[in-house]
């Protein structure tokens, strides 16, 4: 672990501030206490460390800002409007005021000082040459700020990324991700209308529109898919907090249509073969040059967990001692967690369990299981990494690191398991108002037995095969 020191008793994480950044943050280290022993200052490492990593890489932006780094913000109608209701109050008047005969008075006279020696419109009488936000602010101080303007799609984006960073904690480059894929999922959108629309002029026939540029432009009917959900999270998000719960969203029940609309899940992806599996993991075992990736393989097809599941995972997220070893599926700094459905214990047996073993053997004193592919990227180093030994066997798109999560739901079906049994150990919601009752331990005893019991089954199953 770094940045981790121990002063007699006491385990504490320390780390030098960029010298660059030190006038920001007004400090030269930053210092957090981890414990009174290593078992305390490995469980809480993750943590702080998310934490300091958050308030350096705050401290960068704010650096960048500082140097004129940063893209230009579009200002859209509503930024506008802040912008004149700031300046108003920095005159020291109450924005949100009628105001009496007397105020009016005092904010004229104001006004009249803002253009006192500006050259003026022999027509009009109105100055000329003024930038558009002093523009509106005399108007303001005049006539009142009057309503604000309606939320456009931009306004309702950068809500949408505010209020999700604040809620995940997430590192600067996750929000980065978020904000690049925000940015162009609103890009298509424009490009689509040809405007940045007003969320209460959005009408069924833009969407429409919408999805059809996409189709046009991306030509892959599950990105635009994707797409089209971040769309409407965005507005769906806007229309809660920006009190425009009376506005439908028209890209609701939108259907993507598409040469392969009819293609469900299970058409896109595949099980493997038992003799695909057993010649990839034989590639793996004798090509790989370090043994993370085939103990990540053995834990990947022993559990079903999703890759980002097991890449993110932390040492202190597995127990593989005991009478019901497993690998907790937690929300943490350094990994999301798809839906509240995917916090789970799964169980470990067989060779996932010696390979779990095996990899907190390997990580030793580290804070992550698998510290090549614990970052933000992760996930995806590891999908190309093992996707090399896929592809060498199989050719089939439809054969993916995700066909093992499809391998698993096969045993556990020959096995007998029933489905809410299945859906509790992949992470699927069943539902049902009852998945959310009971002890964790009674869930994960019910689910060591059907990993079991499909386990008992792989030898015949794969004769079958």
């Amino acid at each position: 672990m770094k940045h981790v020191q121990k002063r007699g008793q006491t385990w504490r994480y320390r780390r030098k501030v960029p010298e660059q950044l030190r006038e920001i943050l007004g400090k030269g280290e930053l210092v957090a206490p981890l414990g009174g022993n290593e078992q305390e200052a490995i469980k809480r490492y993750g943590r702080v460390h998310g934490a300091a990593e958050k308030t350096l890489a705050d401290a960068k932006v704010r650096l960048a800002e500082m140097l004129g780094q940063i893209p230009q913000r579009i200002v859209t109608p509503l930024d506008r409007f802040a912008k004149t209701r700031d300046a108003v109050k920095a005159l020291g008047f109450d924005p949100e005021a009628d105001g009496s005969e007397a105020e009016w008075f005092k904010r004229s006279a104001v006004a009249e000082r803002l253009v006192a020696g500006r050259a003026t419109d022999p027509k009009t009488g109105y100055p000329v040459d003024m930038a558009p936000e002093e523009t509106a602010l005399i108007s303001a101080l005049h006539s009142g700020l009057g309503r604000a303007p309606l939320p456009t799609l931009e306004d309702a984006k950068r809500l949408y990324l505010e209020d999700r960073a604040r809620r995940s904690n997430s590192s600067e480059l996750s929000r980065k991700k978020d904000q690049q894929r925000a940015d162009r999922v609103v890009g298509h959108v424009v490009a689509a209308l040809q405007r940045n629309p007003v969320l209460t002029e959005l009408r069924r026939a833009d969407a429409r529109a919408v999805h059809a540029h996409m189709l046009r432009v991306i030509n892959s009917p599950s990105t635009v898919e994707r797409y089209l959900n971040d769309t409407r999270a965005i507005i769906n998000h806007a229309l809660k907090e920006m009190d425009l719960g009376h506005i439908a969203n028209p890209f609701m029940g939108l259907e993507i249509a598409s040469a392969n609309e009819a293609e469900t899940a299970k058409d896109r992806r595949r099980s493997f073969s038992s003799t695909e599996l057993a010649a990839i993991r034989a590639r793996i075992d004798a090509l790989s040059r370090a043994p993370d990736l085939k103990h990540l393989w053995r834990i990947l097809e022993g559990t079903g967990c999703r890759l980002a599941e097991v890449t993110g995972a932390r040492t202190v997220d597995l127990v593989v001692e005991g009478e019901l070893p497993h690998i907790a599926v937690e929300w943490h700094e350094g990994r999301r967690i798809k839906t509240h459905s995917s916090r789970r214990k799964v169980p470990l047996v067989g060779e996932a369990l010696e390979a779990a073993k095996a990899a907190l053997e390997a990580a030793g004193q580290g804070a992550l299981l698998f510290h090549r592919y614990g970052g933000d990227h992760g996930a995806t180093s590891a999908s190309a990494a093992l996707m090399k030994h896929v592809r060498a066997i199989v050719d089939d798109p439809k054969a993916v690191v995700h066909s093992l999560r499809h391998n698993m739901k096969d045993r556990l079906r020959v096995a007998g398991v029933p489905k809410a049994t299945q859906d509790m150990i992949l992470g699927h919601a069943s539902g049902g108002v009852g998945e959310d009752y009971g002890s964790d331990e009674a869930r994960l005893r019910v689910a060591t037995a059907a990993m079991k019991a499909a386990a008992s089954l792989e030898k015949p199953l794969k004769r079958m095969t």
